[in-house]
C-alpha cells in the first residue's frame, strides 16, 4: 500500500479546544482547532447511564452458569431509552465533526479516497490518537468523513484507533550466529 493511503490523525483535548493534526509519513498536513461542545459530553453521559439502566442488572450473573431461576431481557422501554440516547449521542458527535473548521482534514482524506494514485490498496487507512480518555471513548469509527464516495472507483475510508502510549521506537533485526546442535547416541 502506498504511504499516501496512510494518514495519523492525532486528536487532543486543550481545556475547552480539542486540536485535530493531521500527518502524512510523519509529515504534518493540517492543524486545526475545535471547541469540544457541552452537548456532546452530555449526550455521552445520558447514553452511558441509559446503557447501564438497560444491561445492569445482568452483572451479578456475568460469568456466571445459571442453573435455575428466571433471566429476562431488558424491558421494550430502556431499550427504546437507550436507542434513542445512542441516535443523540451520535447526531451530537457527526454535527461535532461536520464543522467547518475540521474541512480542510475532511478534504484531505477524501481527496486521497476519490482520486486514486497509482497507488495499490482499497483503502484509505487512518491511524487515531486520542490523547484524551473523554475523546477515546467516542465513536470515532461511526464518522462520515465524505457521504459522497459512491462512485466506481473510490477508496473506502477505515479508521483505526492506536493506543496513546504506543511509541515508534524502530526495532533493530536480531543478528546472530547460526548455532548447530547435534544429538549423538549409541
Amino acid at each position: 500500500m502506498s504511504q499516501n493511503n496512510i494518514f495519523e490523525l492525532e486528536v487532543e483535548k486543550l481545556g475547552k479546544i480539542c486540536r485535530f493534526t493531521l500527518s502524512v509519513q510523519g509529515k504534518r498536513i493540517s492543524s486545526q482547532e475545535l471547541d469540544y461542545p457541552l452537548s456532546l459530553k452530555r449526550s455521552y453521559q445520558e447514553w452511558q447511564q441509559a446503557y447501564l439502566n438497560c444491561y445492569c442488572k445482568f452483572h451479578h450473573s456475568r460469568g456466571k452458569v445459571i442453573t435455575s431461576g428466571s433471566f429476562s431481557t431488558p424491558t421494550p422501554d430502556r431499550e427504546k431509552v437507550l436507542r434513542d440516547a445512542e441516535a443523540q449521542l451520535l447526531s451530537d458527535f457527526h454535527r461535532w465533526l461536520r464543522s467547518e473548521q475540521l474541512h480542510a482534514i475532511r478534504d484531505e482524506i477524501s481527496h486521497a479516497a476519490f482520486y486514486p494514485t497509482n497507488s495499490e490498496g482499497q483503502w484509505v487507512e487512518v491511524f487515531l490518537t486520542c490523547k484524551n480518555p473523554e475523546l477515546e471513548r467516542l465513536p470515532w469509527e461511526a464518522w462520515e468523513i465524505n457521504t459522497k464516495l459512491s462512485a466506481p472507483g473510490t477508496k473506502s475510508i477505515r479508521i483505526a484507533h492506536v493506543p496513546r502510549n504506543l511509541h515508534y521506537a524502530p526495532v533493530a533485526p536480531l543478528r546472530r550466529k547460526a548455532r548447530v546442535l547435534a544429538i549423538l547416541g549409541d
